[in-house]
């Protein structure tokens, strides 16, 4: 009926009445095939984390940018020696308390070493940092259990197939917590336990993994949200990944194909249905010996018919380009990391891009250090006090827990401009010294120290006073 009305309308030069909406939220002929599943971020994550987990492994097994991507995290975030410490411990109004800070750095940089780490000897903490970020962008999360016995505080690493996604329970009225992908919450989505298996439900040599059921005291779980109330991670390039898929068979079709059309064929053509004459390979099949500058006789009524298919095309490189650029988007990192391709930069447009990149890089220092090493950090410097091997006093604990953490940072694309800007600022008070050291990854104090230390090395070689006397001269 509303149909005929509104005919009748149209026909009379009436408009029908407008009703106010979003042009995105339009069902038409158009979008008919835009999905818009209205669901909650835990319900999409339970349906496709384990597929998505599985992709992706497979992506970084198999696909150059994948392992690219990857080992530019590690390169950019961690550097060659990962997020250093650098003690913050002050008294008497703020002086640095140089003897607690020793002692921290010292027994820290000990326990770093593949012997104290993890449980099972076999890493250092830079070896962690490494895989636990790996991991995290690959998986999606990722599983870090502090154990503390007689042998002090260890690390156990277990991948986030070991957090059984399939243990799921609603809050019941007798007061159970509710359970989500095997992450027990309470009433405002704080993490209580974890229900971790006890092998990976993958390993298809064991039988059916038990649950364990872990308060979340013991428990780091590094994961980045998207959405409010998001309980599980997912990885890092799932909106890459289809892109990255179709692209790394079309240049495997490419590369077949070229090298196809490398080997040049031709066919023989006969006019009439004669017995050949002429050279027979050991296969039975005709053949020609062809050598540059000669010319060669057929045998009567035979026509030769070249066979020369042409791969790759012109616009493979520009097709290509174009689906790394889209990549890359999604990845967070620019195409001239993600392809390796500095073709056609120059010093302005390359110092944009970089900019922008490490600001992400930064993003993910910070969400790193948050997250993961200084809940670490704490653990074992609350293990150490309490167990005598840091020999300072449990009462003060807060006091001793300020780390200053030093991140990788970055040498510029022109030093030189950079360093005369750099000075500029400080001397215009835009910038402290402080600030300037620390951009470079470096500590101002520590900076200074090493100074003092070599002049007075230089002092005690006599080099300083041969130094001054040739800037007399």
């Amino acid at each position: 009926m509303k149909k005929i009305i509104n005919k009748v309308a149209e026909r009379l030069g009436f408009r029908p009445i407008q009703k106010r909406s979003y042009q995105g939220a339009l069902i038409n002929r158009l979008t008919s095939d835009w999905l818009s599943p209205a669901s909650t971020a835990d319900d999409e994550i339970r349906a496709s984390l384990t597929q998505l987990r599985g992709r992706c492994r497979e992506l970084e097994r198999n696909n150059d940018y994948v392992r690219r991507f990857l080992t530019a995290l590690e390169s950019n975030i961690l550097g060659h020696s990962g997020i250093g410490l650098q003690m913050k411990v002050t008294e008497n109004g703020g002086q640095p308390d140089n003897l607690a800070n020793d002692i921290i750095e010292k027994a820290w940089k000990k326990w770093s070493s593949r012997e104290f780490c993890t449980v099972t000897k076999r890493m250092t903490w830079f070896d962690v940092q490494r895989l636990i970020l790996r991991s995290v962008a690959r998986d999606g999360d990722m599983i870090i259990r502090k154990i503390r016995d007689r042998n002090g505080f260890s690390l156990q690493l277990l991948e986030g197939d070991r957090l059984d996604i399939n243990h799921n329970r609603e809050k019941t009225k007798s007061g159970d917590n509710e359970i989500r992908m095997g992450v027990e919450v309470d009433s405002v989505g704080r993490p209580i336990a974890y229900y971790i298996l006890e092998h990976n439900p993958n390993e298809s040599t064991l039988t059916q993994a038990k649950r364990e059921r872990i308060p979340a005291s013991e428990i780091i779980h590094p994961f980045i949200s998207d959405r409010v109330s998001q309980t599980r991670g997912t990885p890092w390039f799932v909106s890459s990944m289809t892109g990255l898929q179709m692209l790394s068979g079309y240049q495997e079709a490419e590369l077949v194909a070229a090298r196809v059309s490398a080997s040049k064929m031709g066919f023989l053509i006969k006019d009439r249905a004669d017995n050949y004459v002429g050279e027979i390979d050991e296969n039975g099949q005709p053949s020609m010996n062809v050598e540059p500058g000669a010319i060669e006789q057929l045998p009567e009524g035979t026509t030769f018919q070249e066979w020369n298919p042409s791969h790759p095309t012109g616009n493979y490189s520009g097709f290509v380009k174009s689906c790394l650029r889209g990549i890359s988007a999604g990845l967070g990192i620019s195409y001239s990391t993600l392809a390796n391709d500095l073709e056609g930069v120059n010093y302005s447009s390359i110092r944009a891009g970089v900019l922008d990149e490490r600001e992400f890089y930064k993003a993910i220092q910070t969400w790193m250090i948050d997250s993961v090493v200084r809940p670490i950090f704490e653990g074992w410097l609350e293990t150490n006090i309490l167990n005598g091997t840091l020999n300072l006093p449990a009462a003060k604990l807060d006091k001793f827990n300020q780390p200053h953490w030093l991140p990788r940072r970055w040498a510029w694309v022109d030093p030189l401009k950079d360093q005369q800007a750099s000075i500029l600022a400080v001397e215009n008070l835009y910038k402290s010294k402080s600030e300037v050291v620390a951009e470079s990854g470096g500590d101002y104090e520590e900076t200074l120290k090493q100074i003092k230390k070599d002049e007075e090395l230089a002092d005690q070689l006599g080099l300083s006073n041969n130094n001054n006397a040739e800037s007399d001269l």
